[in-house]
């Protein structure tokens, strides 16, 4: 994500791309609920089919349908929280981010230096040696 411009511009699309993601998760979560019923009602009838007495194969073949689509669920879970989890912890780090630069604005705002001087102010002054 390169972004040009100024922290706004940088805070705008860093918000945008949490929105994304959080998107992302909130359309996951519907789609991990339907493998969720898909596996149970296979399960079950893989119980109805082995009561009617079909023959093995089939009923080993739709337990095992049923436990891959469970597996299939519980990794789009795991990626639902995963994704929760890193907007939170980016959301934390952007709020980080905004307090520092509140603070830095602030003493700029304070600071009895004209903006006009630092611009002219020699590079070589400030760069470490």
């Amino acid at each position: 994500m390169a972004v040009e411009g100024s922290h706004d511009a940088f805070v705008t699309e860093y918000d945008a791309v949490m929105k994304e993601l959080t998107a992302v998760a909130q359309g996951l979560a519907p789609v991990a609920n339907l493998l969720k019923e898909h596996a149970a009602d296979l399960s079950k009838s893989a119980q109805m089919i082995a009561a009617r007495r079909v023959d093995n194969d089939t009923v080993s073949e739709t337990q095992q349908a049923a436990k891959t689509l469970a597996g299939i669920q519980s990794g789009a879970n795991g990626v639902i929280a995963r994704i929760s989890d890193a907007v939170k912890v980016s959301q934390a780090a952007l709020s980080q981010l905004k307090t520092t630069h509140d603070g830095t604005q602030e003493a700029m705002r304070r600071s009895p230096v004209d903006n006009r001087a630092l611009a002219d102010l020699d590079p070589t002054w400030i760069t470490p040696q």
